[in-house]
């Protein structure tokens, strides 16, 4: 008895010092200073008002505030609505912890790129502490809704690419385990009669699973995987390139530097999809977003004037678009090369 009194004084301490946290945050609100602009934008950019109704949405409250030790509670909201690299490593400390998250965990102890990073947002499994969080978070379930848009939209394009051939040569840079591609083939008949998919990857077991998901489905026979740096990699006439995420992180500088790389895979009039994170993700899912940043999986959240620039600095023609449908934060092209 004791012992369950001593946990109810902690959580209610605990919920006592959030509202006090609240409270200072109102009061120093107004003599605040806004901002710098950035190049990249992040939570911080977001307004207080806005960062203080996130918090409190029940989602937030349910899967995330509620299930973790009352300390981290508190820093978790202190470092969301005031900034401070304290509680910026008390969190990744963390939540890289594999009983926290085994998506945070993956992201902060492999690498952000790795597929080890989004692979359980797919199968929504397995479930750690606070993984159902991003299981229903906006931001989590955008990812395998991109996937379905993806799966969905492009095999019209890559029938498009390859008009008048009976073969048609597809590369997906950075594939991962190309769940994408594997899907679009397995799907498709008239696809797996046509196309030759080049995935290209550095990381061993991204290749590994990639080739027992496609041997699974079937399409192992349309798949090359090539284990290497795809920016260093040397493909020539390509009908089309696949890049969904590849971009998300980066800069609109180095993402047309990347397109143009891959640009030198493809053949006159081939074309190239591209995927950006939008603006919109970080706006109506700030809670997400700050959690992506102390982990250091940085988005470069895009816009469209964004867009039109990676495009001209690609000289790409943009001939259609689509977004992932549900929540709108994915927005994927569709260029032709000339």
């Amino acid at each position: 008895m004791k012992n369950g009194l001593g946990q109810a004084k902690k959580r209610t301490d605990y919920h006592a010092d959030i509202r006090h946290l609240l409270v200072q945050v109102n009061n120093h609100s107004a003599s605040a200073s806004p901002p710098p602009q950035a190049e990249r934008l992040s939570f911080r950019d977001i307004d207080l008002v806005t960062r203080q109704k996130a918090v409190k949405e029940s989602l937030v409250q349910q899967e995330m505030i509620s299930k973790l030790p009352p300390n981290i509670a508190c820093e978790f909201v202190r470092g969301f609505l005031q900034p401070n690299e304290r509680s910026h490593e008390m969190l990744q400390l963390f939540f890289s912890l594999e009983g926290t998250s085994i998506i945070t965990s993956n992201i902060i102890n492999h690498k952000s790129s790795s597929h080890k990073a989004l692979d359980p947002l797919y199968n929504k499994l397995p479930i750690r502490l606070v993984d159902q969080y991003f299981y229903s978070s906006p931001a989590g379930d955008a990812i395998p809704d991109r996937l379905k848009a993806v799966i969905g939209n492009l095999p019209a394009w890559i029938r498009e690419a390859g008009k008048g051939k009976k073969k048609i040569d597809v590369v997906v840079p950075g594939s991962g385990p190309a769940r994408d591609i594997i899907n679009i083939l397995s799907q498709n008949s008239d696809l797996r009669q046509r196309v030759k998919a080049y995935c290209i990857d550095n990381e061993p077991s991204a290749i590994e699973l990639g080739m027992y998901l496609a041997k699974n489905a079937g399409v192992a026979d349309n798949i090359q995987y090539i284990e290497e740096d795809f920016m260093k990699a040397n493909l020539a006439n390509m009908d089309l390139a696949l890049l969904v995420g590849i971009i998300c992180p980066l800069s609109n500088s180095i993402s047309a530097k990347v397109i143009n790389k891959v640009k030198s895979f493809c053949r006159d009039g081939g074309l190239i999809v591209f995927s950006a994170a939008l603006q919109k993700m970080l706006f109506h899912d700030p809670v997400t977003c700050f959690v992506m940043d102390f982990i250091d999986w940085k988005l470069h959240y895009k816009s469209q004037q964004d867009l039109r620039l990676i495009l001209k600095n690609t000289k790409l023609i943009e001939i259609g678009s689509f977004l992932d449908p549900k929540y709108q934060f994915h927005q994927i092209i569709i260029g032709r090369t000339r």
